[in-house]
């Protein structure tokens, strides 16, 4: 019994495809779900809530209600708000769908032509010449169709071409990642031991800062060594030496302002020339100012030789 009333009308929901194309497919499914309860109430006004509808139609909150907008703007479909607590009343408009499918009514026969057309390809045809029997040209269409529908399943199956997409894109990263790997490893490899062990030093001094700041801050080893080539790729391109590199970053650490801002490499080689401004401004301001022993030494001389 419970596999009859799965396979009753009840279980099912009726799809037009003119509906589908000319609204859409939402529309649809909703409209065939409204009809059938519209019949079941004797055409008259019905009550429907709203997760009945997501429920029946397994449509979501939102498709819902937009397939409810556009069948109301269409003029399928009227809504009224009554009783207390206010609920929404749903009432068919027979004469509109009607007019619909009038409008329509070119697309509804081309549908029944095709349809009709494949059942006549295949009757016997008794003028038949050639010397060829009706019979065998219906086994040769038949095996044209059997091929058509399995090169159809073919292409429309979905699952193979995606699964190898996502194949070749795993296989793409690995051998950029690779290539990167290569990369970073043959300029590393040309720098000077003093250099080497300088941007080695701006590599652990960005590292323990950034893990000073937050305890599960990690880096793997590629990462570390993708530092280490940003930071002497810069000094490369940018004719500095590594240990400006190194002071640099050491007072952008240091300062209140830039150490907020000192995540990676990139935010040093961004950022060089007004950390270098920063830097020198401060240095100068340092020179410029007089210590107090010069103050008081300079005061007492003058009072002297005056």
């Amino acid at each position: 019994m419970a596999v009859l009333k799965l396979l009753s009308n009840q279980g099912f929901i009726s799809y037009n495809k003119i509906v589908a194309k000319k609204l859409g497919v939402h529309e649809a499914i909703l409209l065939g779900e409204l009809c059938s309860i519209f019949m079941q109430f004797n055409c008259n006004e019905f009550y429907f809530t709203q997760d009945k509808i997501c429920n029946d139609t397994a449509l979501s909150v939102k498709q819902a209600r937009n397939a409810i907008k556009t069948l109301e703007t269409a003029g399928f479909l009227t809504i009224t708000k009554k009783g207390v607590p206010c609920k929404n009343w749903y009432l068919l408009n027979e004469p509109a769908i009607v007019a619909f499918f009038d409008k329509n009514d070119n697309e509804i026969q081309s549908s029944c032509e095709e349809r009709v057309q494949p059942d006549e390809q295949n009757l016997p045809n008794k003028n038949s010449g050639n010397g060829v029997s009706s019979e065998a040209k219906t086994d040769a269409q038949l095996n044209k169709n059997t091929s058509k529908n399995t090169e159809i399943r073919i292409h429309n199956n979905n699952s193979e071409p995606i699964a190898e997409k996502k194949v070749t894109k795993i296989e793409s990263k690995k051998a950029e990642s690779l290539k990167k790997q290569e990369k970073i490893q043959t300029f590393l490899s040309s720098l000077s031991e003093q250099d080497s062990f300088i941007f080695d030093k701006c590599v652990t001094s960005l590292f323990e800062f950034r893990k000073s700041q937050d305890s599960k801050f990690n880096r793997s080893s590629f990462q570390l060594a993708e530092w280490k080539y940003k930071f002497a790729l810069f000094a490369n391109e940018s004719s500095r030496t590594s240990t400006e590199v190194l002071n640099t970053l050491n007072f952008a650490l240091s300062d209140s302002w830039w150490s907020g801002c000192m995540y990676n490499p990139d935010n040093l080689v961004k950022n060089y020339d007004k950390i270098i401004f920063k830097q020198n401004k401060k240095l100068n301001s340092q020179s410029s100012s007089p210590r107090p022993c010069q103050q008081q030494r300079q005061w007492t001389d003058d009072h002297l030789f005056f």
